[in-house]
């Protein structure tokens, strides 16, 4: 999972100073005519290594199996759709698990995406393109953390690692937009 994350994190990081740059050069609306048709070839990409990926799976399985069909489906309990609904909603762990990850992953996203450039544009006297870098760089800090909190989680207790990257998000995300401006490298 950590190294899903560290994928997406950096395909956005490094796509954010793209799109800016593209959007200065040949204006928002085929910046994303430019987008959509990159999002339609990625998932046709994506759709071929998984059929294939579940066509792998599925001869392991039928070549390893034990059991015929019907004794495999009498195995599996049977849950109607609402039901299992019902104990997902109702699961306190769901909601605190969605809490928390809203909370940590908003911040992150409503900075970057809907004030962060601006903010850095006017505090730090730049143009788009580096106010754009500068805030993509929030996704690296993510993207090389995120296999490193992975392989703490065997070592440390998951509620501290969360406590201590949130707090420490808290806090740097607050020194920059409070404090004075920084050198623009150490932003």
């Amino acid at each position: 999972m950590s190294l899903c994350e560290c994928g997406g994190m950096l395909g956005v990081a490094l796509s954010n100073a793209i799109i800016s740059k593209l959007t200065i050069l040949i204006g928002w609306r085929y910046s994303m005519h430019f987008c959509a048709l990159m999002a339609f070839l990625l998932a046709y990409i994506l759709k071929k290594i998984f059929e294939k990926e579940k066509m792998t799976d599925r001869s392991e399985i039928e070549d390893f199996s034990l059991e015929d069909d019907e004794t495999k489906d009498s195995l599996l309990p049977k849950i109607k759709f609402s039901e299992y609904c019902k104990e997902v909603f109702f699961n306190k762990f769901v909601w605190l698990n969605g809490v928390y990850a809203g909370c940590v992953y908003s911040i992150v996203t409503v900075f970057v995406a809907l004030w962060g450039i601006p903010f850095v544009q006017h505090a730090y006297k730049v143009d788009v393109f580096v106010a754009t870098s500068l805030v993509s760089t929030i996704y690296i800090g993510v993207a090389l953390f995120s296999p490193i909190v992975g392989w703490l989680s065997k070592y440390v207790r998951m509620h501290l690692l969360m406590q201590t990257g949130a707090g420490l998000s808290f806090i740097l995300i607050s020194c920059f937009i409070y404090l004075p401006p920084f050198n623009l490298w150490l932003a």
